[in-house]
């Protein structure tokens, strides 16, 4: 078989879970599928070998050292001068946009940087940098807001939609149960602590399961068990057939998001979305926003909660339909056009 007269490299820290290194191996397998010759860089030993499919990928491991170390810069730069075809970078987070931003200078390959959240928030001096050598770039962005952004300051910038999980895709099955679920990385910007305080007030006859691990697990915990929460349920993974046969709703209080994969796969599943009203859920529920709260006040999702609960099972379903008319816009098949547009 003939090889392909371009090779990608996918840049990545690590591959262990999480949503950008979900999204790097859903890329992956679909640039192989079209002919592409894709390999993986990441850093040794923190490739995330638990996960299956690293053992069909093509990886490349670099000197395990937080930020763009002498050695990491030396073996890129020469495995790029050992290749005569033309090479394609996408380089993911922070620390691979430094590093590639560096190499830029010294090398040449098409360069791809990301943005994978929203930017107005990011003030860290390692992202400014980061940010600078971006310059060098073509940046991909999964959100509006990160779109705009940088598009607002004279960046080369393209918007690329995530990959979606459709193996949720359910066609009329309904779970009436009016259990709430959220799943995220369990950090400040995801605004639990808020959440929890609304379903306190609340006090619904329900139950609301967190699925997610990450810096606030610990305290999460204690505010349950020290406010007295009713109904709560913490747990690290959130199993694939769980979200097909249980819960009814699925809630995010996210104060910023790039772009949202857990809500749209749980409208995929036929779960009704309340979200907070920020810009990356309004793209989702732009034909639905009765369902957005906003964060000024937790007196908006108490009163969001408690008219959930209270629909007729038939208002639940033509509630989640009329939700499901802002997926027409996310597909596979176009985030994988894309890709290959810019690839020629």
């Amino acid at each position: 078989m003939e090889s392909s007269p371009i090779l990608v490299y996918l840049a990545i820290p690590s591959l262990h879970k999480g949503g950008t290194e979900s999204q790097v191996r859903i890329l992956y397998s679909t640039l192989t599928e079209l002919g592409y010759d894709v390999r993986i860089i990441t850093r040794k030993g923190l490739a995330g070998c638990s996960i299956s499919d690293l053992k069909f990928m093509k990886i490349i491991e670099v000197p395990n050292k937080s930020g763009p170390n002498p050695l990491l810069l030396v073996k890129i730069y020469k495995l790029f001068h050992s290749e005569s075809r033309k090479i394609f970078v996408f380089s993911y987070l922070d620390q691979m946009n430094v590093v590639f931003g560096i190499l830029s200078f010294f090398t040449s390959f098409t360069w791809f940087s990301s943005e994978r959240s929203d930017p107005r928030y990011r003030t860290s001096l390692y992202y400014s940098l980061s940010k600078l050598l971006m310059k060098r770039s073509r940046i991909l962005c999964n959100s509006t807001v990160g779109l705009k952004y940088y598009r607002d300051r004279g960046y080369d910038v393209l918007k690329i939609n995530n990959f979606i999980k459709n193996n949720y895709l359910l066609e009329d099955n309904y779970v009436w149960d009016k259990d709430f679920y959220t799943h995220s990385r369990l950090v400040s910007t995801k605004n639990i602590l808020f959440l929890l305080h609304a379903w306190k007030i609340a006090k619904l006859n329900s139950r609301l399961f967190i699925f997610g691990s990450g810096p606030q697990f610990n305290d999460i915990l204690l505010f349950i068990r020290m406010n007295s929460i009713q109904n709560v349920y913490l747990a690290n993974e959130l199993e694939e057939g769980r979200l097909l046969c249980e819960f009814s709703f699925f809630i995010s209080a996210s104060i910023l998001e790039g772009f949202p994969n857990s809500p749209i796969e749980a409208l995929l599943a036929n779960k009704l979305l309340l979200l907070s009203n920020i810009d990356s859920h309004k793209d989702i529920l732009e034909f639905n926003s009765e369902y957005l709260f906003d964060l000024n006040s937790v007196n908006t999702l108490v009163r969001l909660l408690r008219k959930s609960i209270d629909l007729s099972m038939d208002s639940y379903i033509k509630a989640i339909e009329r939700q499901k008319e802002g997926l027409k816009r996310f597909s596979n098949e176009s985030t994988a056009l894309s890709y290959s547009e810019i690839l020629k």
